[in-house]
């Protein structure tokens, strides 16, 4: 089997088999030599690697779906009403599935929660507030590494899946941001209205 020595982190390692270049951090980026090549080229251009890894995301995909057809096929067995069972029970009196997809927008900046999160903690709960706070922080961040992952210096590190990856865990912050303000404010309520309540 060939080796291939990998440019990873500004200096040359290996030699890899080609079953280790993924653990190894290969990218498809990733400058590769082999004994037989001539000079280097990336991982992507080169027809051996490129084609390992497609077979390698063709059995993930293979085997995804197998695993999700087993856990449709148990939730039958148990009774449960799958996607498909609830879709069939509507078509059978002429009426389409009302399927709702929202698509995030993901090129939009998340909201900024910072500053109310700190005010709920100062004036409500400041433990859950606090849970505001860093998941307030956590998705600015997030957001600040994919616009710096999007620059022209930085597009060639990341893969377009890291991007997005990104820009996801922004979103999923954010989310958790406002879930926590929510409680910390109801929490303040409560408090507040105990304290009134008994003077």
């Amino acid at each position: 089997m060939t080796q291939y020595f990998a440019m990873l982190n500004d200096s040359c390692q290996g030699p890899f088999r080609l079953d280790q270049l993924n653990q190894a951090g290969v990218r498809p980026d990733t400058y590769v030599w082999s004994k037989n090549m001539t000079d280097w080229e990336k991982a992507i251009d080169v027809e051996e690697i490129r084609d390992y890894y497609r077979d390698r995301l063709s059995e993930k995909r293979d085997r995804n779906a197998s695993a999700q057809t087993d856990t449709a096929d148990k939730k039958n067995m148990t009774g449960g009403n799958s996607i498909q069972q609830i879709k069939g029970q509507f078509s059978r009196y002429g009426i389409d599935f009302p399927v709702q997809e929202e698509e995030e927008d993901l090129d939009r900046p998340p909201v900024s929660y910072v500053v109310p999160a700190i005010i709920l903690t100062l004036f409500c709960f400041p433990i859950t507030g606090a849970m505001a706070i860093y998941y307030s922080i956590k998705s600015r961040k997030e957001w600040e590494f994919a616009v710096m992952s999007e620059s022209e210096k930085s597009r060639e590190l990341y893969t377009p899946e890291e991007r997005l990856e990104y820009k996801r865990n922004a979103r999923y912050y954010e989310r958790m941001a406002k879930m926590w303000i929510g409680i910390t404010f109801f929490i303040g309520v409560i408090v507040y209205a105990t304290v009134i309540g008994n003077m």
